[in-house]
């Protein structure tokens, strides 16, 4: 009884406890008017506002700083086309040579073709650069990557104007695109035919180097392209000390061929002196020729170089006095005002022409600035001449080839017209291998490859073998034409064509001559680029260390004397297309 009453007592006041907790509560919101909650509620809408504005904020501001970052970083994440597809990638062209055949050229006429490659490999295929050989080609947008199995179109423009220029008309200009295709990572397209001019005409006369009292003449032929009969006009000109030119016009073929007489007028004023003639013409695509008609006109007396350089290489610098004048001047005397210096007077024409030779002495200090050498003549105008000497301040800058000196081989592999292969695994099994690059219509190769054959004369019978790689500068020479060139030559070495120019590249030859010997231990033990003075001497020291051998003495003046003075090599300029000639270590 106790008991069931406790039980009831307790449910009870649970009851009544939770009447009580309520209560508050209910009191709360009956005291609070209609009002007074809307309030409430819009408070915390703007509270909840105001939260929502600041994070869209911050997300905005997040969002710019990684666009920012991304924009001066370059990212690192793989889209579709850039990531690694693995496999190999394979460029083919099926036809890497366009005749345009024979066409008009004016100044307004650009003739065009699109070359088309294809990705026959399994990777993705790259396009790393495109490069004409010639300014008068222009290459338009092309893709810079190819999925397996697609092509891609890349489209060149010629200006016919430049191309009718050549001999002939006949034009070849190359083009290179490069690719990451690990077999053939280079293909060279041809862009071939013949412009012509409505009226052919000499764009340039040029009298090249002339003595101020020289009276000479140049004839050059002016050509009628056409079937309309062509009349030529001539200007009226005048002679003065900066165009001191006589033009006449002889017409040799009615309507046809015409022959263009230019007559210097002395006395001739020192300097490079340009005139400009336009002949007016009756044919309507090419109403007016112009012709440029140069010379030169040296200084009456004049030394070379203007600057006499301390080389350790080359003790011995060479400066040469030539008279230009109708009188004759003799050099007296020649002294400079460092007592180390040896200099020696040699008379090669009496009254003409003088050599003076500086000699510098071995462990020279180099650290001596502002040294002169002074030469002295009987002329009452220049008694004296006066010749800086200096000093090399900075290292001369490297040719890429010669960034490879004392560093491992570049993959390659090789093989002779012979058959006889080379790679760099089988470079172990030689005491050395002289490796040349050249070009067949290269003028320096011709001149530094039969003394490279020399030194070979003298290694037959080491463990040396010499092989000549022949590249491609201006044109393609077939195989029988190389066997030719080097059948002149008189080469004994082995023989690789590579008109395709896989091989250079590789070895960064960008200038011909360029020759290197590689070791056993399969490094590029020495570089040499151009026809230099102490070619012979270089090679037999090198590769007498190479076989166990003595070097030998320095070079002597008989063994340098071969070479051309400042050992010459042959470019041709990406942005021209012109053949350059340039001093070996000078830069290109």
């Amino acid at each position: 009884m106790t008991k069931g009453l406790t039980l009831q007592a307790a449910l009870m006041f649970a009851l009544l406890g939770s009447v009580l907790l309520a209560a508050p509560a209910s009191a709360q919101d009956a005291a609070d008017p209609p009002k007074a909650k809307k309030d409430d509620k819009r408070s915390a809408d703007k509270k909840k506002d105001k939260k929502k504005a600041r994070d869209d904020n911050a997300a905005k501001d997040k969002k710019e700083a990684k666009a920012a970052k991304d924009a001066d970083e370059p990212t690192t994440e793989s889209t579709e086309d850039e990531e690694d597809l693995g496999g190999t990638p394979k460029a083919v062209i099926a036809e890497a040579t366009h005749d345009f055949g024979t066409v008009w050229a004016s100044a307004d006429n650009f003739i065009k073709h699109t070359f088309t490659i294809k990705n026959e490999g399994d990777g993705l295929l790259k396009i790393l650069s495109v490069k004409p050989a010639c300014g008068c080609t222009l290459a338009g947008d092309h893709p810079d990557r190819l999925k397996p199995g697609e092509s891609g179109e890349f489209p060149f423009k010629l200006k016919t104007e430049t191309l009718a220029h050549a001999k002939d008309g006949k034009f070849s200009k190359a083009v290179t695109i490069t690719t990451n295709d690990p077999e053939k990572p280079t293909l060279r397209l041809l862009l071939e035919g013949t412009a012509r001019f409505h009226v052919a005409a000499p764009a340039l006369i040029s009298f090249g180097t002339l003595k101020a009292d020289v009276d000479t003449e140049r004839t050059e032929t002016i050509t009628n392209n056409t079937d309309k009969p062509l009349k030529l006009t001539l200007p009226e000109t005048k002679v003065t000390p900066e165009s001191p030119f006589k033009y006449e016009l002889v017409e040799k073929e009615e309507g046809k061929v015409y022959e263009l007489k230019v007559r210097t007028v002395p006395p001739l004023q020192e300097g490079r002196i340009n005139g400009e003639l336009k002949i007016q013409t009756n044919i309507e695509e090419q109403k007016e020729l112009n012709v440029r008609v140069a010379l030169n006109v040296p200084p009456r007396l004049l030394v070379r170089p203007s600057l006499v350089v301390y080389d350790p290489k080359r003790l011995t610098r060479p400066v040469t006095f030539t008279n230009n004048g109708s009188t004759d001047v003799k050099v007296t005397g020649a002294t400079t005002d460092d007592p180390a210096l040896d200099v020696e007077i040699e008379e090669m024409d009496a009254g003409k022409n003088y050599t003076i030779k500086v000699t510098f002495p071995e462990n020279y200090d180099s650290s001596k600035t502002d040294r002169k050498l002074v030469i002295k003549t009987d002329d009452p105008e220049k008694p004296e001449i006066e010749v800086p000497i200096r000093t090399q301040a900075v290292a001369q800058r490297k040719r890429p080839a010669e960034e490879l000196e004392g560093k491992p081989a570049p993959e390659f592999k090789l093989t002779s017209t012979a058959g006889k292969s080379l790679d760099n695994a089988s470079l172990s099994t030689h005491d050395a291998v002289v490796l040349s690059f050249w070009a067949a219509d290269c003028p320096y190769c011709k001149k530094a490859l039969p003394r490279v054959d020399s030194v070979r004369e003298e290694f037959k019978d080491k463990n040396v073998r010499f092989i000549n790689v022949a590249e491609t500068m201006r044109k393609k020479f077939s195989d029988e034409e190389l066997k030719k060139v080097t059948e002149e030559l008189k080469l004994g070495g082995e023989l690789v064509t590579d008109q395709e120019n896989t091989l250079g590249p590789k070895f960064k030859a960008t200038s011909y001559p360029t020759m290197f010997i590689l070791g056993k231990s399969g490094k590029v033990e020495m570089v040499s680029i151009g026809n230099v003075p102490t070619l012979e001497i270089d090679f037999k020291k090198k590769l007498a260390l190479l076989t166990g051998g003595q070097a030998e003495a320095p070079a002597t003046a008989a063994e340098t004397g071969t070479a051309d003075a400042a050992g010459a090599v042959t470019t041709v300029d990406d942005a021209t297309g012109m053949t350059k000639t340039s001093a070996s270590g000078q830069g290109k």
